[in-house]
């Protein structure tokens, strides 16, 4: 099969879309080139459904992800079935994901270390009082104790995330299954990372979607997914053009 290519550089950022996270995306999209002979207009499908007027839905942060879920501190919670809601969803996006579902499923955090948890503490605390959000630098000046060994101040400045409130989620990747570092939940009272169901949550999986396996599985399949939100925008798009060309 030869494939031809017209390059061309559009950066599409998820947080203007369907819901919000934080992250520039590459798509392909491949027509068979003689198509163009009879439809040419198929060749600029592409540019008309990123167009961010047709693509945006209403940004939304982590608040709207997930304020709704059980609160619960490290290695609570249960890798299958949780249980019913504790409350009313709050919002038209936590009322979307709930659609179909009897309850929580996936939402067990995980068993963190003391020195992890102090770490998290000073993260969430550093922003709660005004500073700002910290990073490793930070905590090596302020707390020196809490430096993790082999802090690679080069390459991991950043390692530890906290996912604010108020801001879009970081992009959920499949490293969550070795640690949740990059993954700290804003609410300094759960002093924890974030559970499968935060995660998919952020990644827009609705909560009747059950993920298998060990949970260092369950979180690599939420990491590695394309956010079903986004393949349902682009796809409902996609749509909409190639039916204008073949109708007219």
């Amino acid at each position: 099969m030869n494939i031809r290519r017209t390059p061309t550089n559009i950066f599409l950022t998820v947080v203007t879309m369907a819901y919000r996270r934080s992250e520039n995306v590459i798509i392909f999209i491949g027509y068979k080139e003689s198509l163009l002979d009879t439809k040419p207009r198929i060749k600029n499908v592409f540019k008309k459904i990123i167009n961010p007027t047709t693509l945006r839905c209403g940004g939304r942060a982590v608040d709207d992800a997930i304020r709704d879920l059980p609160p619960i501190r490290p290695g609570e919670g249960d890798d299958g079935w949780y249980g019913e809601y504790p409350t009313e969803a709050l919002t038209a996006y936590q009322r979307r994901m709930r659609r179909g579902s009897p309850g929580v499923l996936n939402h067990r955090a995980r068993n963190h270390m003391q020195s992890d948890l102090d770490r998290y503490r000073f993260f969430i605390e550093h922003h709660l009082n005004g500073n700002g959000a910290a990073d490793l630098i930070d905590l090596l000046a302020e707390r020196p104790e809490l430096a993790p060994e082999h802090a690679n101040l080069d390459d991991f400045v950043d390692r530890f995330k906290v996912h604010w409130w108020d801001n879009p989620a970081y992009t959920i990747m499949a490293h969550i299954s070795k640690d949740g570092h990059y993954y700290i939940h804003p609410d300094i009272e759960q002093c924890r990372s974030f559970t499968v169901r935060e995660a998919a949550r952020c990644q827009s999986f609705p909560d009747n979607y059950k993920f298998e396996g060990p949970r260092t599985e369950q979180f690599r399949q939420v990491g590695n997914a394309v956010p079903p939100l986004l393949a349902s925008v682009i796809a409902h798009n996609i749509r909409r053009e190639l039916k204008k060309i073949y109708e007219t």
